[in-house]
């Protein structure tokens, strides 16, 4: 297996989620991240999720994403303070690049709420259109597998 799955109190799932506090705080470890890794499709044991099919899932590509999605949550997600509205703002460009991991969620409950709160149905639909990962809709990660 290329990967090397520490079993610190999820240290790993933190890496590849981005989501290091939630991570630890929720006691995710050693099977959480490789339940996460088999969900992006890397190559470890039972892995088939669409992200491999046209990224190199190596250990730096993969923390620049959790890097890159942690940002996203701690300055628009999570901020304290934040209006809905304020929050689409914050998501701005709708890149999968400025993203990170977090392009793999952009159709799950999280992200509609937020455009649904801030009445933004029309930027929500282009939020879809440009920010998500993978480009066909049918490969995208679902609640359940994002939350993997």
């Amino acid at each position: 297996m290329p990967y090397t799955l520490v079993s610190h109190r999820g240290l790993f799932v933190c890496l590849v989620l981005g989501l290091a506090p939630r991570a630890q705080a929720q006691g995710l470890g050693k099977d959480e991240a490789l339940k996460a890794l088999q969900a992006l499709g890397a190559a470890v044991d039972g892995g088939a999720g669409p992200c491999s099919q046209c990224h190199a899932l190596d250990p730096e590509t993969l923390a620049g994403w959790a890097r890159t999605a942690r940002s996203v949550r701690e300055s628009c997600l999570d901020k304290p303070g934040l209006s809905a509205a304020e929050r689409v703002e914050c998501l701005k460009p709708f890149d999968p690049k400025h993203l990170g991991l977090l392009a793999a969620g952009t159709q799950n409950a999280e992200f509609k709420d937020i455009f649904a709160k801030a009445g933004e149905s029309v930027a929500y639909q282009e939020f879809l259109d440009k920010a998500s990962m993978p480009v066909a809709a049918e490969d995208r990660l679902g609640d359940a597998a994002f939350a993997a």
